[in-house]
């Protein structure tokens, strides 16, 4: 059986593998933890938000980017550079602004970003997805 979110979580993990061929992209939530190795993005449903408009839905979204953090970096008590974080969220946002209309090829949903917010514990950052569509108990089934 097909649903609305499943299928824009999983368009979503097969466009970020596309865009971000040499991290790892997967779908589900993550345990909160630094990624060693790789970049991993994971895509995961959060739930759904408050609609103004009772025609409409509003499935919510996460991708979370651990950015590589090799065990190896110097512990230091010094401020971090938060560049590589930027640079993770500046490319996030440059692969999904292009899409927000047109991932779904059936037109059934739009989406735009709501935000895009580090994670220093976990050397990351987290975006939250806010899409608009039909309202599924406001359309009259055969």
């Amino acid at each position: 059986m097909s649903n609305l979110i499943t299928d824009w979580r999983t368009q979503l993990v097969a466009y970020l593998k596309t865009q971000f061929p040499d991290a790892i992209v997967e779908s589900g939530r993550r345990p909160d933890a630094p990624s060693r190795d790789n970049d991993r993005i994971t895509v995961f449903w959060p739930g759904i938000g408050e609609a103004g408009d009772i025609n409409f839905a509003n499935p919510l979204m996460t991708v979370r980017w651990f950015v590589k953090n090799p065990k190896t970096a110097p512990l230091t008590h010094e401020p971090r550079d938060d560049g590589p974080l930027e640079q993770a969220a500046w490319d996030l946002m440059r692969a999904l602004k292009p899409v927000c209309t047109t991932l779904d090829p059936d037109g059934r949903y739009y989406f735009r970003v709501t935000s895009i917010v580090p994670d220093r514990e976990e050397w990351g950052i987290e975006a939250s997805l806010f899409a608009w569509t039909v309202n599924p108990a406001s359309v009259a089934t055969p």
